[in-house]
């Protein structure tokens, strides 16, 4: 009997056995059931037997996964339309072939596949089935993720670097040296970022690798390197290089010895940023006897107490600003030695001592300071009272001491007599009367005062009883007149002086003296007392002239000082020549000259210079701006009358003129210590 819907057929049949019947259950023969041929009466009635049937259809597993349902063309039809059940990772005998393994035909086998790592990254293959799972052969560790642009977890959801190790570490920011002196805070763009803010770290000399860097030497970069440096001398002056480093130390180049400090110098010799200075305690300008020092907070020395180097010693009590080498004795000064003080410290005391000049008192209370002058005469002759004397002075000095005005107008000259009597004497700055610009001497380190000897000097005879008067800052003009200290002056405003030899040409225009010259010659002679000169007396001439342009061999340069039966100083300035030749009323008397220089340097034109003539016995020179053309002697010109020429087509001009005495060597005049008042 067969139940309709029933997979298989269900056969019931009776059995006799020896003691009655059975019933039992036949399967169909399922493997069979589609590939058996079913033809024939007798097969035919088999097959119908096992119509519905379990039957595996004609795929490649070995399931029965329809039923027979008949046969067709000699075989039986089975419904089993499934694919193939490939046996699957799974615990199951999905191709119900107890023969093959359990997932021996699974489709995921040799596919990449991650390991049980914490990343996402299939670095294995699935290889075998084991408990019904399959094996992946990823054995690796987990890729993490690090700052390189990379997705190395395979997690886009992760950020680029999310995982690196050196976050939080150190690291070297953007600088020149290897030291890791930041933190990585992140990553952006494939590289991570550092904290490190600081800049460079040069490789200093001490002996540590600042730059963390070991292939360079140590202070190879030390920015002392080719600087200035100390060496091991006592002074701190940099007289060296620092030319390298070794031990951890520089090393200067410096081999000098010590510098030593000189006190009052300006300069701070041992380079400790002080001065030695002298002491003058009382400000007297005289160091003490035995000079001490004192350390100075600046380099001029000039304060109270400080004094220069050269500054004259000798002050026998530096606490009395009126006791020094330049004191006069006396209680203000006064040459009375009344006080029984030693205010000149020359170690005497009282009238036995020569600075107590009671026989010169002070010419006027007004002047603060007197230096003594004494006068000397050095010739053979006598110079007679008049002879112009020329004082050299530091005028410069005094004005920066504060003892005298730039002007030079408390600058007086006064005369001694030795019995009490003082007289004041005319002065002029002789200064225009040497320089060719007529500059003032005044307010000069080499001022030039002009003035005239009070009384006549024997040969060899000096007179201490000159007096140089300063220090009055009200003072008036100082008495100055020419004509008392020169023998004669002329500043060219007439000519009522001047006879004029020759064609007509001479004319004053703007203070000074035009001569037109001519073929024949043109002079003028100074008449009177003033132009007779003689030889035996000696005389010096000084003018300041030029010539307005430049002449031929026949014309002078610009002016003769001759005598009428004398000597005649002229020079060529076409041919460089200087010449001093004889003269015989006011003619020549030889065509050749007694002294002639023919390699001088020609005067230039239009251009002015002081000339000078001196003549003295046998003995003539000739200067022109204190450089002497030409000397010689001659005793055949006696005596004769000043005058001045022109010669040829030049015209000459001369600003002024003076005549003083001249004996060879001139009086000296020697300058004393400054008395104070």
């Amino acid at each position: 009997m067969m139940w309709p819907g029933a997979r298989g057929l269900l056969f019931v049949s009776l059995v006799a056995s020896g003691c009655g019947s059975r019933m039992g259950f036949e399967p169909p023969d399922a493997a069979a059931g589609v590939a058996e041929s079913c033809g024939g009466d007798t097969r035919e009635e088999d097959a119908s037997r096992r119509i519905g049937a379990p039957c595996d259809g004609p795929d490649g597993d070995l399931c029965p996964e329809g039923i027979i349902t008949g046969c067709s063309s000699g075989r039986l039809v089975c419904s089993d339309a499934s694919v193939d059940d490939p046996d699957s990772c799974d615990g199951v005998d999905n191709d119900c072939d107890p023969a093959s393994a359990d997932g021996a035909e699974d489709p995921a086998l040799n596919l990449p596949c991650d390991g049980p790592d914490h990343d996402l990254c299939r670095e294995g293959t699935l290889a075998a089935c084991s408990g019904g799972r399959l094996v992946c052969t990823d054995l690796s560790g987990d890729d993490v993720e690090l700052c390189d642009g990379l997705d190395n977890d395979c997690d886009p959801a992760s950020a680029d670097g999310a995982e690196d190790p050196r976050l939080s570490g150190t690291c070297d920011g953007p600088d020149d040296d290897l030291c890791p002196e930041g933190t990585y805070t992140g990553c952006a763009s494939g590289l991570l970022g550092c904290a490190d803010a600081t800049g460079d770290d040069p490789d200093s000399c001490d002996g540590l690798d600042n730059d963390c860097d070991p292939a360079s030497a140590d202070g190879a970069e030390d920015p002392a390197l080719g600087g200035p440096c100390d060496g091991p001398d006592t002074d701190l002056c940099r007289e060296g290089i620092v030319t390298g480093c070794s031990g951890g130390r520089l090393a200067c180049s410096d081999s000098s010895g010590d510098t030593l400090e000189i006190a009052g110098d300006g300069i701070d010799g041992d380079c400790d940023g002080v001065e030695l200075c002298l002491v003058d305690g009382d400000g007297d300008g005289f160091l003490p006897i035995g000079p001490a020092t004192v350390v100075a907070a600046d380099l001029d020395c000039l304060d109270a107490g400080e004094a220069v180097a050269g500054t004259p010693t000798g002050d026998c009590r530096d606490d009395l600003p009126l006791v020094s080498p330049a004191a006069r004795e006396g209680p203000v000064g006064d040459g009375s030695c009344a006080d029984l003080v030693d205010n000149d410290c020359d170690g005497v005391e009282g009238a036995a001592d020569g600075g107590c000049d009671a026989a010169c008192p002070w010419l006027d209370p007004r002047w603060g300071f007197r230096v003594r002058l004494t006068v000397t005469n050095g010739s053979a002759k006598t110079a007679a009272p008049g002879y112009t004397l020329v004082l050299e002075l530091d005028h410069r000095a005094l004005v920066l001491a504060g003892q005298a005005r730039v002007d030079g107008n408390d600058l007086r000259l006064a005369h001694c007599d030795g019995a009490g009597a003082s007289t004041e004497l005319d002065r002029v700055d002789e200064g225009p009367y040497v320089d060719p610009a007529g500059a003032s001497s005044f307010g000069t380190a080499s001022a030039r005062l002009a003035f005239p000897l009070a009384s006549s000097l024997s040969p060899a005879e000096s007179d201490p009883g000159y007096f140089l008067y300063f220090g009055d800052p009200t003072a008036a003009p100082a008495p100055s007149n020419l004509a008392a200290v020169f023998d004669f002056f002329e500043p060219f405003d007439s000519l009522a002086a001047w006879t004029q030899v020759g064609a007509p040409g001479a004319s004053i225009s703007a203070g000074a003296l035009r001569l037109s010259a001519c073929s024949t010659g043109e002079l003028l002679y100074l008449t009177g007392a003033a132009g007779d000169r003689s030889q035996s007396a000696g005389f010096a001439v000084r003018a300041r002239a030029r010539q307005d342009s430049i002449g031929n061999d026949l014309s002078p340069a610009g002016w003769y000082l001759n005598t009428t039966s004398g000597l005649r100083f002229d020079v060529a300035s076409s041919s460089s020549r200087n010449r001093i030749r004889r003269l015989d009323n006011f003619a020549d008397t030889s065509a050749t000259a007694v002294a002639t220089d023919g390699g001088a340097t020609p005067p230039q034109a239009a251009q002015w210079y002081v000339y000078e003539a001196t003549v003295d016995g046998n003995a003539f020179a000739y200067r022109r701006d204190g450089i002497e053309l030409l000397s010689g002697t001659d005793a055949t010109a006696t005596a004769g009358k000043v005058f001045l020429g022109a010669e040829g087509d030049i015209p000459v001009r001369w600003d002024w003129l003076l005549i003083r005495r001249f004996v060879d060597p001139e009086p000296t005049v020697a300058t004393g210590a400054v008395d104070r008042r």
